[in-house]
Parts: C-alpha cells; structure tokens; sequence
C-alpha cells in the first residue's frame, strides 16, 4: 500500500524538535527555540503514535481478528517499553527517554482503537478534564517516589506510578494525545477528500490551540499577582517558571490544573494547547503533500528517516550518552558552558548521522533495524492467536472506527 508521506514528514519533524529540545538547550534559552520546543515536538510525536496504532491494526480489526489486533498492539508496546528500560545501561545523561512511557501508551492505545470513532472523541475530552486532577493528586499521595517527572524502579508500585501519572510524559496523558492520532488518523483514511478533511481538522485545531494559548495566559498571570502578593517572589519570576516544563503534572490542582498550559503538565489546557498544535503540523503536511504520486527525491532520505522514529531516536539517545562520556565533565555541578557548548555542536553531527542512515536505508529500501524489530515480533506473537473470521462490522458497535481504504499505509 502507498505510504502517507505527510505522515513520515510529521514523525522528522518531531524527532529533529526532540532533538533540538534536549542538545540545543542553551543555545536560545529564553527565544523563540526553547518556545517552540518546549513540550510541542513530543506531543506531536505522541500524536502520531495514534497513526501508528491504526496503521499496525486495521488489516487486522477490517478481518474481525479483534484478539491479533490487541496482542499485536500489547507486543507492540512492550517491546518499545523493553527498549526504553535497556537504555538505562546507557553512560549518564539529561535526557528523560519517552519510550517507557510511550510502551504503556501504545499498551493503552491498543484497546481505544476499538472505540468507534465519536464515543472515542467524547472519551478523550472527559479524559483531558480528569487526568490532570488525578496526576497531581497522585503526585501528591506519593511524594516518597522519586520526582521532578523521574521513573522510580525501586519497586512495582513505584515504577507503575510514576510510569502511568507522575513521569514526565506519564502514560495516562500520552495516552489521550495517542487517541487523538487514532481519531484524526480514522478522519483522513476514511475520507473521500483529504485536502478537505484536513483542512477542517486543522482549522478546528488551530482555534482550540489559539483558545488554550489565551486562556493559559490569562491564568498564568492571576495567579502570578496572586503568589507575588502572598510573597513567593516577583511577578516576572513566578510567570517564567509557571511557562517552564513541570515535568509531567501540574503545578496546582483545582482550575488551575486544568487552565495553566505549563509544558509536559498534562493540563487540560497543554494537551489543547500541544494537541492542538500537532493536528495543525499534521494537517499542513498533508495538505501540502495531497498532490504527490511520489516523493520528490530529495525528499526521501529525510521520509525515511520518519519512517524510521524508533531506530533514529535510540541513536540519537546514544549518541548523546556517548558524547557526554567522553567529554569526561560531571553531568551535575560541572562546567556547564562546556557542556552546553559540546551539545550545540552534536545536534549537527547527529542530525547528519541520522539522516545518513535515512540515505542509507533509502538506497537499500530497507527499514530501520528497530522497527523491524517491533513489526515482526508483534505480527509473530498476534499470529499465535486463532483467527476470527467475523465481519469488522459486528465489532465495536459499527464500521466507522475500522474501516479503511487502500491507501495510507504507514505500518
């Protein structure tokens, strides 16, 4: 089947934004870099996660095979959630890796997929209401696990809370942004006209992007006065850290956790405000790609790359582990500059070193060895399931979440 390639360019914007988020932290502190970073390159790969679930199961749930389905999707995130935990063996490094998290979010994902399309709309909205309360309720009832959005591995209980409500990207919020991809990714493949399909899902999504920036700014300011009045400290002061990262819950509970879009808080106003900014992303590409019978030559290295997010964000996370082990400085209470200085040079190598193997893998028409990795073993797994041979239509209620056309096919 033909490949969205909109997709594939979605996924290289998210890993380069990545990239950027972590190596090039110094470089723009403050500017416009770290604005547009900061927790949007994630979210929008979280999204297109979503994608990929639909992709990796609609020959199966179109066949009724609703158990392969689920166990492919289960394999499917375990083994990334494997390769997340095995990155722990890695030399020190800032950087939280998304992959446990997004494992158990793809775990998760693999059951919303069999949500017909508007009772899974609905869920995701009450979702995005109660999650951040129940993160930073949980964050509070366990303030013995480790913090500042860490995994704790001490224990089962521990790493399952901090996994699922308290990490940085706690599975229970990239879950929704997940469902939000099957949503979105539902509406393009069942439509008779993308370019049309995508333009009302962007233009929805720019306004619900535009109504959480307003909202978030208005919130962030009252409660800034209110803390600088109580003595926190000035107003200036409390308003950048209210804009910094929050690591996964919210500052506050009560409105507060649901109107401060603080990034990677989980706050009903960042999943609007990142959610929102991904369909948009998303949208754009496909309306600029609507046209292509194929893609443009020197545009493959850089699609395949995208076709490739799991393979190229390990490298990129070992490359940096590497590098920063080499440098021999402490990663704490060292010569920062240096450290930064060294991380704004590997943003470029790497970014060469990635799209080399895109190149690479391009000229042999291959794909990357870990996605490789995860389609095989989640396809042999889910076929030890007996096949069912019903109908997609006595699934789920209806045919509106599982039915697909022949194009798209981004597995």
């Amino acid at each position: 089947m033909p490949r969205l390639v909109a997709i594939d360019l979605a996924r290289f914007l998210a890993l380069i934004g990545m990239m950027a988020a972590h190596l090039l932290v110094g470089f723009n502190e403050g500017g416009w870099l770290e604005l547009a970073t900061a927790g949007f390159p994630s979210t929008l790969f979280a999204v297109l996660g979503g994608f990929g679930v639909v992709f990796s199961t609609r020959r199966y749930l179109s066949h009724g095979m609703i158990g392969r389905a689920i166990v492919g999707g289960l394999t499917r995130g375990a083994v990334v959630l494997v390769i997340g935990l095995v990155l722990d063996l890695l030399p020190e490094h800032p950087i939280a890796v998304i992959l446990v998290y997004y494992g158990l979010a793809i775990m998760v994902a693999s059951f919303l997929v069999l949500i017909p399309q508007l009772p899974l709309f609905v869920l995701l909205i009450v979702a995005s209401v109660i999650s951040p309360l129940l993160n930073f309720w949980v964050a509070g009832a366990t303030e013995e696990f480790a913090s500042a959005g860490t995994l704790d591995d001490s224990g089962p209980r521990q790493f399952l809370v901090t996994a699922l409500f308290t990490g940085t990207y706690p599975a229970l919020t990239w879950s929704i942004y997940l469902g939000f991809g099957i949503v979105l990714a539902r509406a393009i493949l069942n439509s008779n006209n993308r370019p049309r399909t995508a333009l009302t899902w962007g233009g929805a999504a720019a306004g619900v992007w535009v109504v959480a920036e307003v909202v978030s700014r208005m919130q962030i300011s009252r409660v800034a006065e209110d803390l600088a009045t109580q003595g926190y400290g000035g107003v200036e002061e409390i308003t950048e850290s209210l804009h910094g990262s929050s690591f996964g819950t919210p500052y506050f509970g009560g409105w507060d956790a649901l109107l401060i879009a603080s990034p990677h808080s989980g706050s009903t106003a960042d999943i609007m405000r990142t959610g929102g900014a991904s369909v948009v992303i998303i949208c754009i590409l496909i309306l600029a790609c609507s046209r292509m019978t194929n893609t443009p030559g020197l545009l493959k290295p850089v699609a395949k790359v995208g076709a490739t997010p799991l393979t190229s964000y390990v490298l990129h996370i070992a490359m940096t582990a590497y590098a920063l082990a080499a440098l021999g400085e402490p990663m704490y209470g060292g010569d920062y500059g240096r450290i930064y200085s060294m991380l704004s040079i590997a943003f470029w190598w790497q970014l060469a070193v990635i799209l080399a193997l895109g190149i690479v893998l391009t000229i042999i028409d291959r794909r990357g060895p870990l996605e490789t990795l995860v389609s095989w073993t989640s396809k042999s797994i889910a076929a030890m399931v007996p096949a069912k041979t019903a109908q997609a239509t006595q699934v789920a209620g209806g045919t509106d979440s599982l039915q697909f056309d022949s194009n798209g096919g981004n597995a």
